[in-house]
């Protein structure tokens, strides 16, 4: 069993924070355009904690996430991945399994890994994030190494983060799907 151990923050400067990372040894895996597709059946998957999703991006994953804790800040989750080969045909098998696409997220993902955390800087239509991935000491040295605030700790999902920027700019028409472009 593979634990999840992550933080996220919003960045505003992402040049800044890649020559930071740079900077710190971390070495840049590239940049890829990342769409996320998240199944449910009408809340069931989500009221267990568990969130399915396939992903398409260098590679093509399958991946179940089930809540472990909020252990304080930091958000761990049970990970299970494996690498699909067509992803098309996996979502015909999740759906006839009963569980339907329900949200879709469109992201530019930059890779940066180190020998103790993996960083993730994400591009999304409403803001820029990082993710910090490793053992809890080790992450809490980066934050204060690349100079961000514990205290903005984000523990919400990309469509937790959409929905409050949705309300906050009025925004409702765009749906639950996180796009580059309305289709």
């Amino acid at each position: 069993m593979y634990v999840e151990k992550e933080v996220k923050f919003r960045i505003d400067d992402i040049a800044n924070m890649k020559k930071k990372l740079e900077q710190l040894g971390l070495e840049c895996k590239g940049r890829e355009f990342q769409r996320t597709i998240r199944f449910d059946n009408k809340g069931e998957l989500k009221e267990k904690g568990l969130n399915l999703r396939v992903r398409s991006g260098s590679k093509n994953t399958l991946t179940l996430k089930s809540k472990i804790s909020h252990k304080e800040i930091i958000r761990q989750r049970e990970e299970i991945e494996l690498e699909i080969s067509d992803i098309e045909k996996m979502k015909l098998i999740i759906n006839k399994l009963g569980f339907r696409d329900e949200k879709i997220m469109e992201n530019y993902r930059t890779t940066y890994t180190s020998n103790c955390c993996e960083v993730v800087i994400d591009e999304l239509p409403f803001g820029n994030f990082i993710e910090i991935e490793g053992e809890e000491k080790d992450i809490f040295d980066l934050i204060k190494k690349l100079g961000l605030d514990e205290t903005k700790i984000i523990n919400k999902t990309y469509w937790g983060l959409f929905r409050e920027y949705k309300k906050e700019n009025n925004l409702q028409e765009l749906g639950e799907d996180i796009l580059f472009t309305k289709k």
